[in-house]
């Protein structure tokens, strides 16, 4: 690497290479052994960092290749899965979440946020339900204790 994390012009050709058989559907562990990389994630890593520099247009073709795998896969697997073979249809599963993720197409998952109650609404509800699963009597709400006059050990 040059300084300022700017690939050599040796560095940037062989993560082309690396995406090149890539693309061309050979393994990551073949290309890392190929290009003399020390394990294929240093070879995913070199293409991936090199697909995030490159024009839309390279990364465009690169997920329609992906996409076009996956769905010759889910053809293969497809005849099996619907008749039954319990293997095939996870593999379809599988394949089918894969091309979900790859396009983007997932909705979003709706996600509530609450407001917290307050440690007076908090003992409250303690004290209600300590006295529903059989507790004598409900405990008075009890104020936060202040971390300064706190001087026991953990658990205290």
């Amino acid at each position: 690497m040059t300084g300022n994390n700017v690939p050599s012009p040796d560095e940037r050709e062989r993560a082309q290479q690396a995406l090149d058989m890539r693309m061309a559907g050979v393994t990551w562990a073949r290309i890392a052994e190929r290009l003399l990389y020390a394990d294929e994630s240093g070879a995913r890593h070199a293409a991936m960092r090199l697909l995030d520099r490159t024009d839309f247009a390279l990364a465009t073709e690169y997920r329609d290749t992906e996409g076009e795998r996956l769905s010759r896969l889910l053809v293969a697997v497809w005849p099996a899965a619907v008749r039954g073979d319990l293997a095939a249809v996870e593999s379809a599963r599988k394949l089918i979440e894969s091309r979900v993720r790859l396009f983007g197409l997932a909705l979003p998952t709706k996600v509530e946020v609450s407001t917290p109650v307050s440690h007076e609404e908090w003992a409250a509800q303690a004290a209600a339900l300590m006295a529903e699963i059989g507790g004598t009597e409900p405990c008075p709400a009890i104020a936060p204790a202040d971390a300064d006059d706190w001087a026991g050990t953990p658990g205290d």
